[in-house]
C-alpha cells in the first residue's frame, strides 16, 4: 500500500491498511513560567515525541485498535 507500511512497518492487522492509522505518543514540552509561561517544544534538543510497541494504535478505515507491537509488519513482508 503506501509509506507508512514502508517506513515505519506499520498497518493494520485486520484490514491490512496503512494509510488511516494513530498511534497515541509520549510529547516532550519545556514549560517556561520565566518567559511568561511559554510552553516550547523541547528547546532542550533530543527528540520531541516518541512511541514504543506499548503505545496504542488505531485504524480509522476499520475500526481495529490494538498496539503497535500488534500493528507492526515484519519486514520480510514489506517486500511488494
Amino acid at each position: 500500500m503506501g509509506a507508512v507500511r514502508d517506513l515505519f512497518h506499520i498497518a493494520c492487522p485486520q484490514c491490512g491498511r496503512d494509510d488511516d492509522l494513530s498511534i497515541a505518543m509520549v510529547v516532550t514540552v519545556h514549560l517556561d513560567p520565566l518567559r511568561g509561561g511559554t510552553v516550547d517544544m523541547n528547546p532542550h534538543g533530543g527528540p520531541d515525541w516518541t512511541w514504543d510497541t506499548d503505545s496504542a494504535a488505531h485504524c480509522y478505515a476499520c475500526e481495529h485498535e490494538g498496539t503497535v507491537a500488534e500493528f507492526t509488519v515484519p519486514r520480510e513482508e514489506n517486500k511488494p
